[in-house]
């Protein structure tokens, strides 16, 4: 009887192999954490690159790793802190949570790079976004200043954002919103729905100069339509689009696990306008 063949890889091309296959299919590493020890030791962080943390009430499935509810993501962090701190890249909330519960999150997940706070936030929560390195950043922004003065985007927590996506707010001049300009690295902004103003836009275009895409987003494709002759007049630019993104949770996940998200898709469109193979603005079809 023959014995059990040695490895046919060294460990660090095995380690390589193991975690390019983590992170292309997320949805393996469930099994392959049961592969052996060394491979859970190498693997195991990555279950945590991406977290969503959902509502006590919501269905989560057990071959989504990256899904957590709230109780059982308290009881995970709480457990090792330390793995928290050092791997969530990624973190999305996806339903309303108690504002002491998100303050928890955020002062463990402290080097997260991309932020989804959907329709939650606080003012309060300025200095933990502030210790993180965020260069992704999506936000309802009037929660986080919610009175009707100057947004002040100089504000630590802006200085290595790229990707700025700002959901629902109460629309005012774009004097309020000026600071933008400020931000430095800034290359793709988006507002979501019909709230913001031409005048917002227009500046934003004008003044902000490392900016590459300006996206007006929209869930439903009749409300894209029906919006889109108002925004003729910023039509021009090449940098502005148009687009339709129906799921945004499902591609903000999508993205953050290394596919195809509403950024890629808005370059592609800008590709488009800046070669000449289209004058459209509007893009009402998902890739």
């Amino acid at each position: 009887m023959s014995s059990l063949a040695e490895p046919v890889f060294s460990a660090d091309v095995e380690r390589e192999i193991f975690e390019t296959t983590a992170f292309l299919y997320p949805q393996s590493i469930g099994k392959i954490l049961l592969v052996a020890r060394r491979v859970w030791i190498w693997i195991d962080p990555l279950r945590y690159r991406v977290v969503s943390i959902c509502g006590p009430d919501r269905d989560v499935r057990t071959d989504q790793l990256f899904r957590h509810s709230l109780d059982a993501f308290s009881k995970l962090y709480r457990a090792k802190p330390a793995m928290f701190r050092n791997h969530v890249r990624h973190l999305c909330f996806r339903d309303y949570q108690k504002v002491s519960d998100i303050t928890s999150v955020l002062s463990t997940c402290s080097s997260t790079t991309n932020l989804l706070l959907f329709f939650i936030g606080n003012p309060t929560h300025l200095p933990l976004l502030s210790a993180m390195p965020l260069r992704r950043f999506s936000v309802l922004l009037q929660l986080l200043f919610p009175s009707p003065v100057e947004k002040d985007f100089t504000l630590p927590l802006f200085v290595n954002i790229t990707h700025l996506d700002i959901f629902y707010y109460i629309n005012e001049p774009w004097e309020s919103w000026s600071k933008l300009a400020k931000i430095p690295h800034l290359s793709h902004l988006s507002f979501h729905d019909h709230y913001i103003s031409n005048a917002i836009c227009q500046g934003v275009l004008k003044h902000c100069r490392s900016l590459e895409i300006l996206a007006n987003v929209f869930t439903t494709r009749d409300t894209l339509r029906k919006q889109a002759p108002k925004r003729a007049p910023l039509a021009a630019d090449p940098r502005f689009v148009m687009m339709l993104l129906s799921d945004f949770l499902g591609d903000w996940e999508n993205g953050a696990h290394g596919g195809e998200d509403y950024w890629d898709r808005a370059e592609g469109y800008v590709r488009q306008r800046r070669s000449g193979d289209t004058e459209d603005y509007m893009f009402d079809r998902e890739w």
